[in-house]
């Protein structure tokens, strides 16, 4: 598959005024996650209403104030784009990937015209001759949750492993048979001069079923 990557930055900008700048080009009833990273916890959540809904657990009852407060990284995803945000000082770096160029973050900045944005997007994309779809396997099997006795809880499903402990993802697992959650991704390769294929940029897109054999290895 061929296509062009298309990256906005904005380097001082805190993760909540990012999250507010995409609202306008998220559509009505659309999903998007977020995998977050804090001194205290690392944790999925989900994009409700501009507001960031976290696994249904007490401790995580104040999650968007917590992310807000805590977290050093923050990569909010969903099928056609994904914002990378790191913590610098009081606000943080920012980065947009989509694979058009009708999201920007410069919205964050001074107003400029489509056409503008256009332009300026088209310059900084990045050239891909191709993609193709990655996964990561979560570590974890589908664990009886309060509500349903079948693993999901309200739409989070809640992977268990002796060695690790609990991970909730928000997502819920299609089918009887699957025991495991996999993360998609998109990955962006060019050529390069001696003709060596390289893998320029990734994003996440969403979750799917792990159609392996349950108990197999985490790797």
């Amino acid at each position: 598959m061929n296509g062009r990557l298309y990256v906005s930055r904005n380097e001082t900008v805190d993760l909540r005024e990012a999250i507010e700048a995409l609202r306008p080009n998220i559509a009505e009833g659309s999903e998007a996650w977020v995998l977050v990273y804090a001194p205290s916890f690392c944790a999925f959540g989900r994009l409700k209403d501009g507001a960031l809904e976290g696994p249904p657990e007490r401790c995580f009852d104040d999650f968007h104030a917590r992310v807000m407060t805590e977290a050093f990284e923050a990569r909010l995803f969903c099928a056609g784009w994904e914002l990378r945000w790191l913590r610098e000082g009081k606000t943080g770096r920012a980065a947009l990937l989509s694979d058009t160029p009708g999201f920007d973050l410069a919205d964050f900045e001074e107003p400029e015209s489509e056409k503008e944005a256009r332009e300026r997007l088209d310059a900084i994309g990045e050239a891909a001759e191709g993609t193709v779809k990655n996964t990561y396997l979560l570590w974890g099997e589908r664990s009886p949750c309060r509500k349903d006795r079948e693993g999901s809880d309200n739409g989070w499903t809640r992977l268990t492993t002796p060695r690790i402990g609990t991970l909730w993802v928000p997502y819920v697992i299609g089918k009887d048979n699957v025991e495991r959650i996999q993360l998609t991704a998109r990955e962006y390769w060019r050529r390069e001069a001696h003709g060596n294929v390289a893998v320029t940029a990734e994003r996440l897109t969403g979750f799917q079923d792990a159609c392996i054999e349950s108990g197999s290895d985490d790797r």
